[in-house]
C-alpha cells in the first residue's frame, strides 16, 4: 500500500483545533493510538503497514537523539532495525505480511544504502543484489506479499547507466522500460507485481514532461492520461487502480485511474489540494493536505472526502496535525501527528459497527 512520498515533504506542525464544526457531527468510525516506546526507541512516524498488521516506521534513539528505523511484527513491541541509527536518515520503507522490511540502512562507512531485513533480522544489501556498480544507487520502494521488491535505481549495471525502476523477483532482476526512451520513476507496486510511477515523454517542442504509467512483466508499459499532460502515479491497488496527481504547478489535481481516463477525486473540506498517498482494494483512498494551512489527513470513501479527525472517537482528544503515510486493505491508517503538542506516530483503526 505504501506510497511514493518521503518524509521531507511533511509540513511542520501548526496549531490546529480538533474538529471543524460541520465535521464534529460525523459518527466516529476510527480509534487512534500512538506506538509505545520500546528497546530505547521513541517512534515518530509509522511509514507502512501490511494487511496482517506488521508495521515499520521512523523514530529516534532516546539516549542519543539519532534517527532510526523500527519494526513491529505480529503485534509485538517495536524493535530497532539493524544498521539504521545515524545522524541523517530518510527514504521510503515498506513491509509485507511475512514481516520482511525494505528501506535504507547505513553501511560500515556510514553511507545510506538500500536494504532488506527478513523476520530473523538478516540484512541484505539490495544494491549488491541488483548488481549496481555503486550499491548506494538502489532505493527500495515496495515489497509485496510474494516478496517481490520494487526499486528505483540510479547506477551502472553491467556497464550500462540505468535510471529507472527495477523489479527484483526470486533474485532475478528486470529493468522497467520507459515510455519514450527517457528516465522512468517507479513509485509503487501492488501484490500482482504491477508498477506505477512516471516516465519522461518528449514533446514536439523539445520539452519533456512526466506521464503516469502502469507496467507489469510480460505486459509492457502503458501510459495513463493524455500524452503531453503532466501526471504522476503514486500508488496502485490489486485491481490495477492508480492514484496520483495531474496538471502543473500550481494547478495540481488528484486523480483516480480505473481503466479509462484520469478521474478527478471528490473535493475535500476547505477545498485545499488533496495529495493521495495510498489506495485500498475497495478503492478507499487516504491522503493529506500539504504546503498550505494546517496538516490534516483526508479519507475518501464512496465518493466523499472526510477529515480523519472528524471520524475519530473519544481517543482523538489531544491529537492534531495528522499526516497519513499508508493504509492497508482493512482500512488501518498510519502516519505521524501531534498528541498534546508532541510529535508521535499513530495507528488509526476502523471501529466495527457493532462496537460503536
Amino acid at each position: 500500500m505504501h506510497s511514493w512520498m518521503s518524509h521531507g515533504m511533511k509540513l511542520s506542525a501548526a496549531g490546529l483545533g480538533l474538529l471543524a464544526a460541520t465535521a464534529a457531527l460525523a459518527a466516529p468510525t476510527y480509534r487512534i493510538e500512538s506506538v509505545a516506546k520500546a528497546n530505547g526507541a521513541a517512534p515518530k512516524s509509522v511509514d507502512a503497514i501490511s494487511d496482517n498488521g506488521n508495521y515499520t516506521g521512523t523514530g529516534v534513539d532516546r539516549a542519543t537523539g539519532q534517527q532510526l528505523k523500527f519494526v513491529s511484527r505480529k503485534g509485538r513491541k517495536i524493535e530497532v532495525l539493524a544498521q539504521t541509527m545515524g545522524p541523517t536518515f530518510g527514504g521510503n520503507a515498506d513491509i509485507n505480511n511475512a514481516g520482511t522490511v525494505v528501506g535504507r540502512y547505513l553501511n560500515d562507512d556510514g553511507r545510506e544504502r538500500g536494504g532488506m531485513w527478513k523476520s530473523d533480522g538478516t540484512l541484505t544489501d539490495l544494491g549488491e543484489l541488483v548488481g549496481c556498480a555503486d550499491p548506494a544507487g538502489a532505493y527500495p520502494k515496495a515489497i509485496n506479499r510474494a516478496g517481490d521488491i520494487g526499486l528505483q535505481v540510479d547506477c551502472d549495471i553491467d556497464g550500462v547507466a540505468v535510471h529507472g525502476g527495477v523489479l527484483l523477483r526470486d533474485g532475478v532482476r528486470t529493468i522497467l522500460p520507459s515510455l519514450e526512451g527517457g528516465s522512468t520513476y517507479a513509485n509503487a507496486m501492488n501484490s500482482l507485481g504491477q508498477f506505477t510511477g512516471s516516465s519522461e515523454v518528449q514533446l514536439d517542442n523539445g520539452d519533456t514532461v512526466q506521464q503516469a504509467f502502469i507496467w507489469k512483466e510480460g505486459q509492457g508499459i502503458r501510459p495513463l492520461g493524455l500524452r503531453g499532460k503532466e501526471s504522476y502515479g503514486y500508488a496502485i491497488n490489486d485491481k490495477g487502480h492508480v492514484i496520483g496527481m495531474k496538471g502543473t504547478i500550481p494547478d495540481w489535481q488528484p486523480f483516480l485511474y480505473k481503466g479509462a481516463g484520469l478521474l478527478d477525486l471528490p473535493k475535500c473540506p476547505d477545498d485545499r489540494t488533496f495529495w493521495p498517498v495510498a489506495i485500498a482494494n475497495d478503492d478507499s483512498i487516504v491522503g493529506r493536505f500539504q504546503w498550505s494551512g494546517p496538516a490534516q489527513t483526508g479519507l475518501i470513501q464512496n465518493g466523499e472526502c472526510k477529515l480523519l479527525e472528524s471520524l475519530l472517537d473519544e481517543s482523538g482528544a489531544g491529537w492534531t496535525d495528522l499526516v497519513a503515510e499508508d493504509m492497508n486493505n482493512l482500512g488501518v491508517i498510519v502516519g505521524s501527528g501531534r498528541y498534546q503538542g508532541f510529535l508521535r506516530s499513530f495507528i488509526a483503526k476502523p471501529i466495527a459497527a457493532d462496537q460503536r
